[in-house]
């Protein structure tokens, strides 16, 4: 046995010990630096059957036919010496998106109906949820796809559905996973709202409560004669959030508990306004006219004085003035550095934080920061203040800045063409990178490849906008937001050799 192949057993031996779907431990491929070719094949072929779930994932070399040959080659010979029934399914998966011949889809969605009645069969409130809802998954969009036993996968979810012994939050996922299938007809879900109705009445977290009637509504729009289900569902819903009112004892520290059931008493309205049932709706407004009362607010006086704001105006207007008439290499560089974007320096920044942190109102609250995931973190006082002021500053900076893209644009002193062939032939976007995945082959790229589709997109809304015409900045936000983030990673590799 040569050296090929002892590191090949050793992989196999690990790839057997496999028992879920979870992404397998890196670590048990061996390292594929100065491997040979029959090694660096196998760990692709292993790591992309177990990770591979579409053909949009898959690499362009894999769509070449010799190297596919060889794929199937190397798949069914696995299949035929492995005993772990995930690793078969994984291949047959793999080889349906290699080959999209339906012969392999249908071995994998057997095996896959083999994973999911071992899982189910121990199937517990709390544990393997994850793998039963990726297993279900993946039946459903292989089916949907090949039309394969359709009647099956239906007649399995309903036994599901039916089955007392699962918690709601499994039946959650169930009808998440399948509510806007293709195979499912009106016929299919008829059943649905109402069994959603009973999940809610039986179920006591109000969050799950909420996610479950509405998925109800969303099968019960999608049935003919269903308008007495919907009031029904809305009602179930107005009830939820009754549930979800905390009682007010009147203490300042305590004074987020009326506006939380304002929001709660304004939703109750909502919903029964849906639900026809006045009854409900006038006494969802009787209490939440009666809970403005407990409304409170801590009056904090602000002055700010207004030095010779008329020459003040006028000194930004000669500023911008004189920003937007620089020549275009000097704007760009201007706006990628900040350079006169009113940022104020660090040693301002923490004395207006000091002076503020004094304020009376810190002493009666918690500071915290909240971000954009409702994920909330403590903080100091100083630093939540020097938060604030920074926040409020890189505003302006940042309106400031766009005025400036505008303008320049305009005036035609800036375009897309323009903005690609400085930061070109100028910066470092211009520069060829390059990344070898464990996996794949050689990558080579620019940071200018990275962000020139988005960087389109940015400059196309910019003259919409300029046009007074509607604009959609998604593909902006989307694409330029994750780029810039891999930059950074790309910089501290380059200056310290080291992941982040």
């Amino acid at each position: 046995m040569n050296k090929d192949d002892v590191i090949l057993k050793d992989l196999y031996n690990k790839l057997e010990q496999i028992s879920d779907n979870d992404i397998p431990d890196i670590n048990i491929f061996p390292s594929i630096e100065n491997s040979t070719p029959k090694i660096v094949f196998a760990c692709r072929m292993e790591y992309n059957s177990l990770t591979v779930r579409n053909s949009t994932q898959i690499s362009d070399s894999f769509k070449e036919k010799d190297f596919k040959e060889k794929a199937v080659e190397y798949l069914e010979n696995r299949i035929g010496k492995t005993s772990n029934n995930i690793l078969r399914t994984k291949y047959y998966h793999f080889l349906y998106i290699l080959t999209h011949n339906n012969r392999y889809a249908k071995q994998a969605i057997d095996k896959y109906y083999l994973i999911l009645s071992n899982i189910y069969g121990i199937l517990t409130n709390g544990e393997n949820i994850n793998d039963f809802v990726i297993t279900l998954r993946v039946i459903l969009q292989l089916t949907e796809e090949i039309k394969y036993e359709t009647e099956n996968l239906k007649a399995r979810i309903s036994s599901y559905l039916s089955d007392n012994s699962l918690c709601n939050n499994i039946k959650y996922y169930i009808l998440e996973i399948i509510h806007d299938s293709k195979i499912f007809k009106s016929t299919d879900i008829c059943d649905f709202p109402a069994l959603c109705l009973q999940m809610a009445k039986n179920e006591t977290n109000t969050n799950l409560i909420e996610n479950i009637l509405e998925l109800g509504l969303h099968f019960a729009r999608r049935i003919t004669d269903n308008q007495q289900l919907i009031h029904n569902l809305y009602e179930a819903l107005g009830d939820n959030e009754y549930n979800n009112i905390e009682q007010y004892d009147g203490k300042d520290e305590n004074m987020a508990i009326a506006f939380y059931n304002q929001n709660a008493y304004s939703k109750m309205m909502v919903y029964y306004k849906q639900a026809k049932n006045e009854e409900k709706y006038n006494n969802a407004a009787r209490l939440y006219k009666l809970n403005k009362k407990n409304l409170k607010l801590i009056t904090i006086k602000t002055v700010i004085e207004h030095k010779n704001r008329e020459k003040f105006v006028e000194l930004i207007n000669q500023h911008f003035d004189s920003m937007v008439s620089l020549p275009t290499d000097t704007i760009i560089f201007n706006l990628c550095l900040g350079k006169n974007m009113f940022i104020l320096p660090n040693k301002e920044l923490e004395e207006l934080a000091n002076e503020n942190a004094k304020s009376l109102h810190f002493q009666y609250f918690d500071t915290k920061v909240i971000d954009i995931n409702d994920n909330s973190q403590g903080m100091d006082v100083f630093n939540f203040c020097k938060f604030q002021f920074y926040g409020l500053v890189i505003k302006k900076s940042l309106d400031f800045a766009f005025c400036i893209i505008l303008k320049s644009i305009e005036l035609k002193k800036l375009s897309y063409a323009k903005f690609v062939s400085v930061l070109n032939n100028k910066t470092f976007f211009g520069e060829k990178l390059t990344i070898k995945p464990i996996n794949y082959n050689e990558i080579s790229y620019t940071w200018m490849s990275q962000i020139d589709f988005a960087l389109k997109s940015f400059f196309d809304q910019c003259t919409s906008q300029i046009k007074g015409k509607a604009t959609d900045w998604r593909t902006t936000i989307d694409i330029l937001s994750l780029r810039f983030e891999g930059f950074l990673r790309d910089i501290i590799q380059i200056s310290s050799g080291g992941q982040l």
